[in-house]
Formats: C-alpha cells, structure tokens, sequence
C-alpha cells in the first residue's frame, strides 16, 4: 500500500512528460535568423507554423498550405475559401 501513492506520482510525472515531449518538433534546430512564424493559408485562410507548412511555388511566389487538400484546391483553382 505504501508503494501505491509513489507508483502514482511516478506514472503521472511520466505522462506529463511524454506529453511534453511530443509537443518538440522533431525537425531538428531552426536555422539561425529564420524565427518560426505563423502564415496564412491561402485557400481556408488558418494560420500554420511556417515549419509545418506545406510550400509550393506558382509563377515565382511561395505559398504556405495547412494541408495536402489545401494545395490541391488552390492548384486546381479554389483559391477562395472552402464552404
């Protein structure tokens, strides 16, 4: 009984931690003088980390994308908002 309550605390401490860690990006360290920033989707208009983004460059303009869908629909047109 009296290893219940540090058994307890070990496994919430772990969680936490876990939780913690998964929220890291796993890309490795940002390249210097590059600050992540928030961008806007073009086509739903969601604000993602640049990190993340999906890019495509059209014509010589870089475009940052939420989502796979959101690239196929502005290549295909729907640049306007999804609705």
């Amino acid at each position: 009984m009296r290893l219940l309550q540090p058994l307890c605390w070990a496994l919430l401490f772990a969680l936490a931690l876990r939780f913690l860690l998964r929220s890291v990006p796993a890309s490795g360290p940002r390249r210097r003088g590059a600050p992540d920033v928030l961008v806007k989707d073009p086509v739903c208009q969601a604000y993602v980390l640049r990190s993340r983004a999906l890019t495509r460059t059209e014509d010589g303009v870089l475009r940052h994308f939420c989502s796979p869908e959101c690239a196929r629909q502005f290549a295909h047109g729907g640049s306007g908002s999804r609705g």
